[in-house]
C-alpha cells in the first residue's frame, strides 16, 4: 500500500505526533515534512502548490465550512475537527494521483468509507468550481487576443487557441498489479499543446 500512500506509521493505534490522532497511519501535517519530491509523488503537488490550491478554494474561511452531505445544512461556524479541511484536501489529491480505492484511503485516513466518499466528492466540486472563476483569464477571447496576435495569425480573427497532440510509448513494469495502476494507458503517454497567441500551454 506503500506505493499508493505515504505512510508514515506502522499502525493504527500509534499517536501522530504531529497532529494527535491515533486512528490514523497518515495525515497532511504529518507528510508536509516529507521531501517536496515525495509529495508531489503522492499528490501530484509540491507543498507550496498545495498551499496555493488550498487558498485559491477559499482558505480556512471557506474550506473549513464546507458541507460535505447534501441532505444537511450548510455550516455557519467552522467545523471543528481532528480530520481538518488540509486533511480532506490531502486525501482527495492522493486519491486524484494515486487512484488508491477508497476503501484503502478511508482505512489509512481513520476515517469511514461514506465520509471519505463524501470529502473526495466535494473537493473536486470545489476545486472545479475554483478552476471556472480563472477560465476567462486563461481562455482569453478571440477579441481581446486581436492585438498581440502575431501577423502568421491575423488572417483568422476568430481565433483563440490552436490545439495539438502527440503520443509516445512509455516502458510498463513488468508486475501486473502495477500494470493495472499504473497511469500511461496501454503504455502510452499522450500530450497535449495548446498554442495562444502569445503562449504555449503544455496538459
Amino acid at each position: 500500500m506503500s506505493n499508493y500512500v505515504p505512510l508514515r506509521r506502522n499502525r493504527r493505534n500509534e499517536a501522530c505526533k504531529y497532529c494527535g490522532r491515533t486512528n490514523a497511519v497518515v495525515c497532511y501535517e504529518e507528510c508536509k515534512r516529507m521531501k517536496p519530491s515525495d509529495f508531489k509523488f503522492f499528490t501530484g503537488v509540491t507543498q507550496d502548490q498545495f498551499g496555493i490550491i488550498y487558498e485559491l478554494c477559499g482558505g480556512g474561511e471557506v474550506c473549513s465550512v464546507l458541507k460535505y452531505r447534501y441532505s444537511k445544512k450548510t455550516p455557519t461556524r467552522p467545523i471543528v475537527s481532528d480530520f481538518t479541511a488540509r486533511d480532506r484536501l490531502f486525501m482527495t489529491l492522493i486519491r486524484l494521483r494515486r487512484g488508491i480505492p477508497m476503501k484503502d484511503l478511508s482505512f489509512v485516513c481513520g476515517v469511514s468509507l461514506g465520509f471519505a466518499s463524501e470529502c473526495v466528492y466535494t473537493w473536486i466540486r470545489v476545486m472545479s468550481l475554483t478552476a471556472q472563476k480563472l477560465e476567462s483569464a486563461m481562455c482569453v477571447s478571440a477579441v481581446d487576443r486581436q492585438e498581440n496576435k502575431p501577423k502568421c495569425f491575423k488572417p483568422f480573427p476568430n481565433l483563440r487557441m490552436i490545439i495539438d497532440s502527440t503520443e509516445f510509448k512509455v516502458e510498463q513494469p513488468g508486475n501486473f498489479e502495477q500494470q493495472a495502476h499504473s497511469i500511461p494507458f496501454h503504455g502510452v503517454w499522450y500530450l497535449m499543446v495548446t498554442n495562444i497567441p502569445d503562449r504555449v500551454k503544455i496538459c
